[in-house]
């Protein structure tokens, strides 16, 4: 996350799709937003919902390693 300067993850899920945004939440993510005419869910997860204890804690129990990454432009 620091890497990579990331501080909170967007899911952008369409709206009748109930078993993936019950999955989001399940995760910790909340709804942020809906936009009818995209019919979209954006369901968020940052600092407020514990997103670095959250990475930290499935990171720290698996077999997790770092990769630099390169950007081709």
């Amino acid at each position: 996350m620091e890497h990579l300067r990331i501080s909170t993850f967007v899911a952008k899920i369409t709206d009748s799709n109930a078993a993936s945004i019950a999955l989001f939440a399940k995760l910790g993510f909340i709804e942020a937003k809906r936009i009818a005419a995209f019919e979209e869910v954006h369901m968020v997860c940052g600092p407020a919902q514990g997103l670095r204890e959250r990475v930290h804690a499935i990171t720290g129990k698996s077999s997790y390693r770092e990769h630099k990454y390169t950007w081709d432009r």
